[in-house]
Parts: C-alpha cells; structure tokens; sequence
C-alpha cells in the first residue's frame, strides 16, 4: 500500500538565474512565485484534496484496527448475512437488505480498499496536473527523477523500525492472535529478520518482488502499484501529452493498462481527471446547478459500495470497480462545496500533512503496543472496554508517531529533491539550493498519503 495528503495554498518555488546562463533557467520558469487560489479547479493545488488524503489514510487505519483486528471475530460483518440470501426468497432479500443498512457506515469507514484507490486516483492527478497546465516536458523529467527517492526514503526508515522492533521483541501480533480472534494479525513476521534483508526489501522487494508475508510492514503492497503507475503517467504524458488528439492515444493505454494490470487503471483516471479539468467546457458542465445536486446522490452510492462490492462484485474486477468509485470521490469532493470546505477544516488539514506517515507507521503501533496492550489486560477487562480502550489508545499513538515520523517524510522529500537538481543542473538545467530547501515539502510528487498537492 503507498505511501505516502494537502493544505492551503502556497506558493511555488522561485525559480533561479545565475548572470550567465538565463538560458539555462528557461526550463523551470514554471516555479516563479505565483499565489493559486485553494478552490479553483484548475490550479494544481487544490487544499480539499490534501484533507481528502488525510481522512482516506485515517480510514485505514480503522480498518486495520477494527475489522481486521479488534472486531476480527466478533464484530459486525456483511458477510454474516449471506446465509440470508441462500433460499434466494424475497423474504431473504428483504432481510438482508434491512440488515445490511445498519452495517453500510462501519463497512464504509472501515474498509481499507476505497480510500486506497483514493490515493491512486490523487496521485495519478497530482503527477499529471503540473503538466497538463504547462505541457513543459521538463517537469515530468524533474518528477520521475525524484519518485524512487521520494518514496524509499520514508519506506526505509520505517522499515529500519520494524527491524529493531523484531530484533527487541517488541512485535506481539503473533501472540495476539488467538485471544483477539484474529488470524490475519497472527500472520505477520514469522520469519528471522536480517539486516541484509532488510535493506533488500527496503531498497528493492517492496517494488518488484513483494511477498505479504515476508513484509516488513504488511501496507507496502500498495509501493508496487504506486511506482509503476507514477512511470505509467510520465509515459504516458511523455507520449501522449503533447498530442493534438492525446485522447485516443489515452484509451488505447486505457486498455491495454486494463489487461496488463487493473490497479495502475486508478492513477490513469486521475490523469484524465486532470485533463478533463483543463477543458472549459467541462468545467461549464461540471459547475451546473443539477451537477453539484448529483454530487452528494453520487456520494450516498459509493457509501454502499463496500457491502456491494463484497456479495456482488467479482474479485478479479474489483480494482477496476475501486478505481471508477474513487475517481467518484475525487469529482464529488471536486465540484461539492460543502465537502470541500469540511476537507479543507484544520484537522483535515493536519491528517493530511501526516497521511503518508500515519500510513506507514500504524501497522507499527498495533503489531507493537497496540498487541501489547490487548494481551496485558486481556484477563482484567471485559471485550468491549478492552477493544474501546485499545482502539483509543492506538489511535492517539499512531497520529502522534505519525506527527514524528514526519521528519522522515520531510527529509525524503529533500533528498528527492536535491537528486532531481543535481541531475538536471549536469543536464543544462539550474535551481540552487536555496530555491530546491525553500519550496514547501507537500508536492506533486506525493503519494500514498504524502502530504501537500502542489
């Protein structure tokens, strides 16, 4: 899973001249100082979108700790109600419904796939934006150079955690396993970790060769799909981009991304997101009257998709199904003012300059403390204080280890930073330090709840 959320407007780095080589500035004349207005859908900074990031990775969180783990046996589940289906009565559709409906917002904030796709979708928009806006090739160049960096910097050093964390001890996920009823915790690190090791999947496995079950943090599936679909938009932009009718050129990749690999399809719609956003006309249509009235109908459909998806919905197409409800979030939130001023709030704000560290480190929190804590009490608390107060807890411990983690994340942004100036600067382009430290930390190379939409 990144990976890696957005605030209010800022403005873009300066772009820099030396005396002697003006020339040489011209292919980052995009960064001049320029303010964007937050809710204007054309800027490449769109606030609401950073707290849409914020509450997607919280709401992973919920799911990992509550279906998942606190309420793994004995909490409520869809799935408990498909026996009412089997005589395939109308009585049995009738219940079923009826039930489900008290089950639809735990299935929804709770369910870890949605906002994923959230990400994908944000992420595909985010790289594409910048571009779509300027068609200046060199700003793919600059955000392909940083990518790898950008996200392996935090990845390792929340990795690097897990491993000292197992060479303590400190991981009682398998010992909670069976008092909490929860064989999906007890699944985790049944292996020796090395040093080596760790470095290898830091640095290489958790792209190319991810196994869940030799994971040094069980999120990382998502860093696969977020490095092939950020090269799958530079590709495609690189190609595509500056075409007259890119958009036939953007379908055939539509298809074949389709039969190759259903995930990468959600950072494509972001691309198209931005694309389409870009067109006056389409703004004109989106900004009708009876639009802004489907919005929140739209909303109330995608609230049952969790259940729909789970009965209804074959497996092997759920990515694109995901991918087409999150791009319905991502235009809803895009076009629905109410929604963007509740994303735009300052605890949305805060999720979602912490979403790429609050992604990475609570699996650490509940396979640490969060597992500690349900064994320590287990014989001295009844079920539902024990899972409340654990819930609790490891919610506050996760946003306050998120909040420290960031000075991870900020760094990797930094680094990425610096490679990209160092190679474009051999390369005939120029950017001083100062002007690479002095742009905010948030930008378009974000991913997996990283924070800050530029």
């Amino acid at each position: 899973m990144p990976s890696g959320p957005p605030r209010p407007s800022q403005q873009l780095a300066h772009a820099t001249r030396t005396p002697n080589s003006a020339h040489r500035s011209r292919g980052f004349a995009w960064r001049r100082s320029m303010k964007l207005p937050a809710g204007d859908p054309g800027s490449s900074r769109l606030t609401y979108l950073d707290g849409l990031r914020g509450w997607a990775a919280f709401v992973v969180l919920l799911c990992h700790l509550f279906p998942f783990f606190l309420l793994r046996a004995h909490g409520p589940a869809a799935d408990g109600f498909t026996h009412l289906l089997s005589g395939r009565t109308f009585a049995g559709y009738v219940e079923y419904a009826i039930l489900s409906i008290a089950l639809v917002f735990y299935r929804f904030f709770t369910d870890g796939d949605t906002p994923v796709y959230v990400f994908f979708v944000l992420s595909g928009y985010v790289l594409s934006v910048g571009y779509v806006k300027t068609r200046k090739r060199e700003l793919i160049t600059d955000q392909a150079l940083r990518r790898y960096i950008r996200l392996t910097a935090p990845i390792f050093c929340a990795c690097f955690i897990a491993f000292v964390f197992l060479k303590l001890g400190f991981m009682y996920n398998q010992r909670v396993a069976m008092l909490s009823g929860s064989d999906w915790i007890g699944g985790f690190y049944r292996w020796t970790p090395s040093f080596w090791g760790f470095v290898k999947f830091a640095l290489f496995d958790v792209y190319f060769h991810f196994d869940d079950t030799r994971s040094y943090l069980f999120v990382l599936w998502t860093m696969r799909v977020e490095l092939f679909g950020s090269f799958l938009i530079f590709c495609s932009l690189s190609l595509c981009g500056g075409l007259e009718r890119r958009w036939a050129a953007y379908g055939i990749i539509f298809v074949a991304t389709w039969f190759v690999d259903q995930d990468l399809i959600a950072f494509l719609m972001g691309l198209f997101i931005a694309e389409a956003y870009q067109l006056e006309d389409v703004r004109r249509f989106l900004a009708r009257r009876g639009l802004k009235i489907l919005a929140p109908i739209a909303l109330i459909g995608v609230l049952v998709s969790p259940v729909v998806l789970f009965h209804f919905v074959p497996r092997n197409v759920w990515p694109s199904v995901e991918s087409v409800v999150a791009s319905i979030i991502v235009v809803s939130v895009m076009i629905f003012a109410p929604l963007q001023k509740m994303f735009s709030m300052k605890l949305s704000g805060f999720l979602g300059r912490i979403s790429f560290s609050l992604y990475l480190t609570h699996p650490l929190v509940i396979c640490s403390f969060g597992s500690w804590y349900f064994i320590a009490l287990y014989k001295y608390l009844d079920r539902p204080l024990l899972v409340a107060s654990a819930a609790v807890l490891v919610i506050v411990l996760s946003v306050l280890c998120a909040r420290t983690f960031m000075v991870f994340d900020s760094w990797g942004v930094v680094q990425a930073r610096r490679f990209s100036a160092l190679i474009l600067r051999k390369g005939g382009d120029f950017r001083t330090e100062a002007a690479i430290l002095g742009s905010p930390a948030g930008n378009a190379e974000q991913s997996i709840g990283v924070s800050g939409l530029k």
